[in-house]
């Protein structure tokens, strides 16, 4: 059996990551991220912790704001082309590891095996067959 809950969640961490360049200190100091996720629990028990294992996922990329402390470089790293390159680079790797097919889970129960939890069984199977198409463009 399966337990679901949809929310919207918004997240706020104080995070260091720095970066030296020519004896200039400039990093990340805050992530703001708010996104809609689905988190499951998994696998029923008649005792505690009463389930087998937890995951979670976003539906889709989840919207990301970055704090930066950069000193003197304060005006270059805000600078649009910078802070974009680094925002794009950031929500492809959370969408890497957590928006759906992807999602973080862990083990509430040693004798569940982690690949139940993190990758389900699907609820079955569509099969779609194209019997003809007219006016497409060759391409890739």
């Amino acid at each position: 059996k399966l337990r679901r809950v949809g929310a919207n969640v918004e997240w706020h961490g104080n995070i260091k990551m720095y970066v030296g360049l020519h004896g200039i200190k400039c990093g990340v100091t805050k992530v703001h991220m708010k996104g809609e996720m689905l988190m499951e629990l998994v696998g029923t028990c008649p005792k505690p912790p009463l389930f087998q294992g937890a995951r979670a996922c976003f539906l889709n990329a989840p919207h990301l704001k970055l704090e930066y402390d950069v000193g003197v470089m304060n005006s270059v790293l805000k600078l649009a082309p910078i802070a974009t390159v680094m925002q794009k680079v950031l929500i492809e790797q959370v969408s890497e590891k957590l928006v759906i097919p992807n999602r973080m889970g862990f083990r509430l129960d040693c004798a569940c095996e982690m690949f139940r939890i993190l990758k389900p069984r699907p609820e079955g199977l569509l099969k779609i067959m194209f019997i003809k198409a007219e006016g497409l463009l060759a391409m890739d």
